[in-house]
């Protein structure tokens, strides 16, 4: 085949593939356009309102390409809201000692005496918050088959350990925020089979691993990687020291009342 082999990181789609932690090299082009853009900007023909719109609209639609599939470090997104600040109060010419305002106090809620921007770092979490449910959700995504044959494999998302060294550093940062993600996830039991029976939240009782904890593994003789299909196939009981629990569980069909 004709293709030239070469080495990572590559650009893809506008976006850096990497392998290790970002660093100022490979978000200075982000930087860069975002500074070319507000640069471009007239601002004698605009009024504080329709900088705020550009802010809003055109700038924010950048930082979103790049949140959607990295997790920008915190220097890039104070980089960039610096020179939002700089254009919203002086224009293209970028001066930061003109600024009336904090850039905190103008991200406030329209209702609170803000402006209505949305924080980019909120808005770095909340993309962080979608791909760790597209992770859960199982979807169609090569990205998402891809993490669930290396990296989870038969195990489940929220069973691995925060100070693994596989995977990318975008993943290392995904895991940390599962327990931010966790009250916001919960998931539909189907047939059972993509569904863990300790970690997901799929019961009325949470996750069992945090209700029970790991004696309760032992209890009930049900792997820990197990799924909902699973434990109801290849359930066993123990002659002492069994634990019975009411498990309520939706299917497709009615609501069943199954007792481990």
């Amino acid at each position: 085949f004709p293709f030239s082999s070469g080495e990572l990181p590559v650009r893809y789609l506008g976006l850096p593939l990497l392998t290790k932690r970002m660093t100022i090299n490979d978000y200075m082009p982000l930087v860069e356009k975002v500074r070319k853009r507000l640069r471009s900007w007239p601002g004698r023909f605009l009024s504080h309102a329709g900088r705020l719109q550009l802010l809003s609209s055109v700038i924010t639609s950048l930082a979103n390409f790049w949140m959607a599939a990295f997790r920008l470090p915190g220097s890039c997104l104070k980089e960039i809201e610096r020179l939002c600040s700089a254009f919203l109060w002086s224009g293209p010419n970028l001066e930061t000692s003109k600024a009336k305002v904090s850039w905190k106090d103008v991200c406030i809620p329209k209702s609170e005496g803000g402006l209505g921007l949305r924080p980019l770092k909120e808005a770095n979490t909340v993309h962080c918050l979608k791909l760790i449910w597209r992770v859960c959700s199982g979807g169609p995504s090569l990205w998402v088959k891809w993490i669930h044959c290396y990296l989870i494999r038969k195990g489940s998302f929220w069973s691995i350990t925060d100070n693994t060294s596989s995977g990318s550093w975008v993943w290392r940062k995904l895991l940390k925020l599962r327990e931010l993600a966790k009250p916001f996830l919960r998931k539909e039991i189907r047939s059972g089979e993509q569904t863990s029976f300790w970690h997901d939240q799929w019961s009325k009782f949470g996750s069992l691993k945090e209700m029970i904890g790991d004696r309760g593994i032992i209890d009930l003789g049900i792997s820990e990687n197990a799924s909902v299909a699973e434990a109801l196939r290849r359930r066993r009981r123990r002659r002492s020291h069994r634990l019975s629990i009411c498990l309520l569980y939706t299917s497709d069909a009615a609501d069943d009342m199954q007792c481990v």
